[in-house]
């Protein structure tokens, strides 16, 4: 069994990758979020863009940010917090950690993610960066 690199602890093929093929929908922001962070891993920026509605795909640089995802080195995605979804829920969020190397240099991106229920389907709506922490160990 290949365990998912999203951190879910789900056998790889029963996780991300059934969303980023296309197989099923991400049922969750939680769901999204983790084969959001696997197709930036593997530099997917269609599935980023697809994922994304309002103003979040209006700021979206596929160029930029495929450079971006290439360039560093990943190391773990860390889920801190989830607003609770039910079956009539249409908006969530989710606070994260993403840990990497870019420039030799250890790195934390911290953000707050919003997501919206439009269609039958969860997209990322609006990302809120947290600023940097004073020390980053990993």
């Amino acid at each position: 069994m290949t365990v998912c690199v999203c951190g879910s602890g789900k056998e790889a093929i029963q996780c991300c990758s059934l969303y980023i093929s296309g197989k099923q929908l991400p049922p969750n922001p939680e769901s999204l979020l983790r084969a959001r962070y696997i197709a930036y891993m593997t530099g997917n920026m269609n599935y980023i863009a697809n994922t994304m509605h309002g103003i979040a795909l209006a700021k979206f640089d596929a160029e930029k940010e495929g450079r971006w995802a290439q360039e560093i080195e990943w190391f773990q995605l860390e889920i801190l917090q989830v607003s609770p979804v039910s079956a009539k829920t249409v908006k969530g969020s989710i606070e994260f950690k993403v840990h990497y190397l870019a420039q030799n240099e250890k790195q934390i991106l911290h953000e707050v993610c919003e997501y919206e229920y439009i269609t039958g389907r969860w997209y990322h709506i609006k990302a809120t960066e947290i600023k940097a922490e004073a020390e980053i160990e990993f």
